[in-house]
């Protein structure tokens, strides 16, 4: 399967979740409000945007953005497991830290081993290879909430 396939799969398979959340009753399933039923379209939807924008830099062997792009990502993937199971979302990176620390162990370490390179690509150039560990580590994360590829 070529990557634009995969990529159209990973867009379906967002979009599908979107438009079943918003079909969802307020305050059902996990006792999901409407404000965080939109507030998970919108993180869908930047999960969706970062990861494509990601692959093409990737594409372009542009790595420096590429890792900011998967790590944003990355991020907004820890937020939606947040959102729906916390049905919060942190409002800063040492709260999104704290919080997995504490409680989701296994998704921490996956952020806290990407924000190094998400750190060094303001000053240091990247390359592949730490483009492919987080690029990696974002498609876990797609698999880990579910999010059909």
């Amino acid at each position: 399967m070529g990557k634009e396939d995969n990529n159209k799969q990973i867009n379906a398979a967002i979009n599908d979740k979107s438009k079943e959340e918003d079909n969802s009753q307020p305050n059902a399933k996990n006792n999901v409000s409407e404000e965080n039923t939109e507030q998970e379209n919108i993180l869908l939807s930047n999960i969706s945007e970062y990861f494509n924008a990601a692959l093409k830099h990737k594409q372009a062997k542009e790595y420096n953005s590429a890792v900011t792009l998967f790590f944003k990502a990355i991020a907004a993937l820890g937020d939606l497991f947040l959102l729906r199971n916390e049905n919060k979302i942190p409002n800063s990176h040492t709260k999104r830290f704290e919080i997995l620390k504490n409680k989701y162990k296994e998704i921490y370490l996956i952020l806290d081993r990407d924000f190094p390179f998400y750190q060094d690509s303001y000053a240091n150039k990247m390359g592949l290879e730490p483009t492919e560990l987080l690029e990696n580590d974002a498609r876990e994360l797609i698999k880990k909430l579910n999010l059909k590829l």
